[in-house]
């Protein structure tokens, strides 16, 4: 594993045990046994380090709906593979998802930061995932005519909103069974097929 790895262990560690404000750089620098000096080498700044462990994360997990989406047979299968691995997802790298949830800078939402560009690109792509499976399954009568962008938020902001949820409040229980009644509601409120067997 190389230093740069090391730096975004140590950093991922205790952004989510002590939040990224309250982490300096000598504390991550320490932990991961480098000079400090090496952060700013890498990563320019702290700042620096949490926009590469987004951008990381990221590019996995669309990467990966993206192959999901093509295996998949109809818009809804795609779809509901998307639902299964979010939350799949989200629970193998919790600590991660943690960090990048609970305290982001305000540069993280600007528009004009580097950071604030990079992430509006990347939720741009996963709404367009999400409306890419509903269209698909309104055109292949697997879904029925939902409106499409409504529908496309309301999915995603159900996914982030529910994985938010159980990182920000671990003291609320989250139903054993939620992720796959999520599951089972975009089926029920989507699925052209529940339409016709309604009576």
């Amino acid at each position: 594993m190389s230093r740069k790895d090391d730096i975004l262990d140590a950093a991922v560690i205790l952004f989510a045990k002590n939040g990224y404000f309250a982490t300096p750089t000598s504390a991550v620098a320490k932990k991961a046994g480098v000079a400090e000096g090496l952060i700013f080498h890498h990563f320019k700044n702290k700042a620096g380090i949490l926009t590469h462990i987004f951008a990381e994360l990221s590019e996995v997990y669309l990467l990966e709906i993206e192959t999901l989406i093509k295996k998949a047979e109809t818009g809804l299968d795609a779809l509901l593979a998307v639902v299964r691995f979010h939350f799949a997802f989200a629970e193998n790298e919790s600590t991660k998802f943690k960090v990048l949830s609970r305290d982001l800078p305000a540069d993280f939402t600007s528009p004009h930061s580097e950071a604030g560009k990079l992430m509006a690109e990347h939720m741009t792509i996963a709404l367009n995932q999400v409306k890419k499976c509903i269209d698909r399954g309104r055109n292949d009568g697997s879904i029925k005519d939902v409106p499409l962008e409504e529908t496309t938020f309301i999915v995603r902001g159900m996914l982030i909103g529910l994985s938010r949820f159980k990182i920000i409040m671990p003291s609320f229980s989250i139903h054993p069974n939620m992720y796959s009644e999520v599951e089972n509601f975009c089926r029920r409120s989507l699925s052209r097929q529940e339409q016709i067997s309604e009576p």
